[in-house]
């Protein structure tokens, strides 16, 4: 086993009335679909508004797409310690006024070196582990996972959100009209944190709960967090990937005006999945087991990915088995994590948690684009990723239901 970490202590949810629990891990859901809200519409139109602007080349407008997601993996960790020392609200707020910044610099741009500082400042507030910690300091034990699949949820109606009305918004008011309503869903967010949500106090002054260097240094030696950074890691490798070189495919047999109609009710089946897994893994504590079977439905994404070339049967299959991996194993992944710490402990190791996603996505890109001719090619490497994730996943450890 990794370097010994104290049990978690009692969290502050157990003082919380159901009720207040559910609009608080409702609200904190809400803010978490925000941020991604944030890439997801202007993903579909970025690259055709940033092909207008001065200074524009083809090396600049992917810098602009990919610039988010590496400013997002570089301040994750950072967020995640300012929150287990400062507080969770203050980092919070810090991340969605960040965010705004980001957005306003963005939607004033005409040139490329403007845009792309308004990028780098939107993801520089990652306050994406901040959150998690908070929604596990708020839920308790007895209902984190449930909480977590509730972010779950909103990360797959933001992807719709942000797919869907991307595109019409860009349409009738420009890209700008996009990062101004980016920047008022922001601080109205961050209104929200500082008036509505409750204050926790994580930053206690005793040796046994005090913040302390070492302490991270244990969370980066301890094996079954390592294993729970890999899994989210390949995770959102495979997701990214996948999403880069399918749609290319998915092309050749309908046209792209017609994907929706075919992401609509997968995505919808997804988010049901979700609901129906955190429940039954909240009330059972099967966390690790439902980890397992997500990674089963990964090794199956992979291997229809090799076959998508042939027919458009084979391209769906790749899409309901992906969102059917992420539905079930991404937000087991992350209730697991904040059953391992200590409470003081939780921004920090989200903080290094979703890094290891926002690297994943950054390299899945990078492999997607280099292959993206190449389904078979890709697909054979995602198979050996996800089966030696899915045999990695069995070292987990399985919770008892009172933990």
């Amino acid at each position: 086993m990794g370097a010994s970490i104290p049990q978690p202590s009692p969290s502050p949810g157990e003082g919380l009335q159901r009720g207040r629990i559910t609009r608080v891990v409702l609200g904190l859901a809400s803010l978490y679909g925000l941020r991604l809200l944030g890439m997801y519409l202007v993903l579909p139109v970025l690259s055709l508004y940033a092909g207008t602007l001065r200074g524009s080349t083809a090396l600049l407008v992917g810098m602009s797409l990919g610039i988010y997601g590496f400013s997002q993996a570089l301040f994750q960790i950072p967020f995640g310690i300012w929150s287990d020392r400062y507080g969770r609200r203050r980092a919070i707020v810090a991340g969605l006024l960040l965010f705004a910044l980001g957005s306003v610099i963005a939607a004033q741009a005409h040139s490329m070196l403007w845009l792309i500082i308004g990028r780098f400042l939107q993801g520089s507030g990652a306050v994406a582990s901040a959150l998690v910690a908070l929604m596990a300091d708020l839920s308790g034990p007895r209902y984190r996972a449930r909480a977590m699949g509730t972010i779950g949820v909103a990360v797959g109606l933001s992807f719709s959100v942000g797919m869907v009305f991307g595109p019409a918004i860009y349409h009738r008011m420009g890209a700008p009209a996009l990062f101004w309503l980016m920047a008022v869903l922001s601080l109205v967010g961050a209104l929200y944190v500082m008036l509505l949500i409750p204050r926790v106090e994580v930053h206690h002054h005793d040796e046994e709960t005090e913040w302390t260097r070492g302490q991270s240094h244990a969370l980066l030696h301890h094996v079954s967090l390592l294993r729970l950074d890999t899994g989210i890691f390949v995770l959102h490798l495979m997701v990214t990937a996948a999403f880069v070189v399918g749609p290319t495919y998915l092309a050749r047999f309908r046209p792209v005006a017609e994907h929706g109609r075919i992401y609509a009710p997968i995505v919808l089946g997804g988010v049901a999945l979700m609901a129906v897994s955190v429940i039954l893994a909240d009330r059972w504590a099967r966390l690790k087991e439902t980890i397992i079977a997500g990674s089963v439905f990964l090794v199956g994404a992979a291997v229809f990915l090799t076959m998508a070339p042939q027919g458009l049967g084979w391209c769906v299959a790749v899409i309901i088995c992906m969102v059917a991996g992420i539905a079930l194993a991404e937000p087991a992944m992350a209730a697991l994590l904040t059953h391992l710490v200590k409470r003081q402990q939780r921004g920090t190791a989200a903080g290094i948690f979703h890094t290891s996603q926002f690297l994943g996505s950054f390299i899945g890109g990078m492999l997607g684009g280099a292959m993206l001719d190449e389904a078979r090619l890709i697909g054979t490497v995602l198979v050996a990723l996800s089966f030696a994730w899915l045999l990695f996943s069995f070292g987990l450890p399985r919770l008892r239901p009172t933990d």
